[in-house]
């Protein structure tokens, strides 16, 4: 099968490659070449930073001028979200997931509705740990174009839909995380408010914030959550913990930010 080395294979097919009309050189017998060709090998270690001048001339990146930036995998969003956190737990786990399920779960592989529920896959260990079922995924794979586990996929997707973006928002989980987050920063009991947002920008950008993004960050944290009632004691929250809700807050807008699950 000829790969095309300056076009991504992006119409791939089960039984081979149907790719685009080549812009410019072919390779037939790939196997007896490198996997990524030398430009193609440049731009994976070249920048994202576009020119306009670049730009104008292959808007596409067909030529492979730059690295195009991409989404994440469901698995790494998940992953990149328990590390910022600090819940992340590199090691194998010692026991199967499955385990903790009744003894007759093996009967549940070959049903065509199993069983499963989604508390299955609350583990702090990383994604590829998880078990793949049949009809029964995280939540968070699902809306960030996991491949699905009932037929073969040469390819998975990238979507852009407003329902990832109110997953980051409102699942119970996004929001327990933010909290961790929140209270890592927390323990960082000798750094103050503007070094505490610079060591979150770099547990999850990789980089550190500019001056204005410090300055929006630091107006956003002085303003307080508003008052939250104990639904159990019918008593306010403190000022303390209206500030802490803030961070948790903040926290989740990193998560939910396009720069989060976008890699440069």
């Amino acid at each position: 099968a000829g790969v095309e080395i300056l076009k991504s294979d992006r119409h791939n097919e089960i039984n081979g490659l149907n790719c685009e009309k080549a812009g410019v050189t072919r390779f037939c017998d790939w196997q007896q070449h490198l996997r990524f060709p030398p430009r193609a090998k440049r731009a994976r270690t070249s920048a994202t930073d576009a020119s306009p001048s670049a730009l104008a001339a292959d808007p596409d990146n067909i030529y492979l001028w730059r690295m195009s930036p991409r989404r994440l995998e469901a698995e790494s969003i998940r992953d990149a979200i328990l590390a910022v956190s600090g819940q992340l737990n590199l090691a194998p786990p010692k026991t199967e997931l499955l385990t903790k399920l009744h003894p007759y779960r093996d009967i549940e592989y070959t049903t065509l509705k199993p069983q499963f529920t989604a508390e299955l896959f609350d583990s702090p260990h990383r994604s590829v740990y998880l078990p793949v079922i049949r009809g029964v995924l995280p939540e968070i794979f699902q809306l960030f174009d996991f491949a699905a586990p009932d037929r073969p996929v040469a390819e998975r997707s990238t979507s852009t839909v407003p329902a990832q973006s109110l997953y980051l928002m409102n699942n119970p989980w996004v929001i327990e995380q933010s909290k961790h987050a929140a209270r890592r920063l927390h323990d960082e009991t000798e750094l103050g408010a503007e070094a505490r947002v610079a060591l979150l920008y770099r547990l999850a950008y990789s980089r550190s914030p500019t001056t204005d993004e410090v300055n929006r960050a630091l107006t956003y944290l002085r303003v307080p959550e508003e008052v939250i009632v104990d639904l159990k004691t019918k008593t306010p929250s403190t000022p303390e913990q209206r500030r802490f809700e803030r961070w948790v807050s903040f926290c989740q807008i990193v998560f939910a930010s396009a720069e989060f699950r976008t890699l440069r």
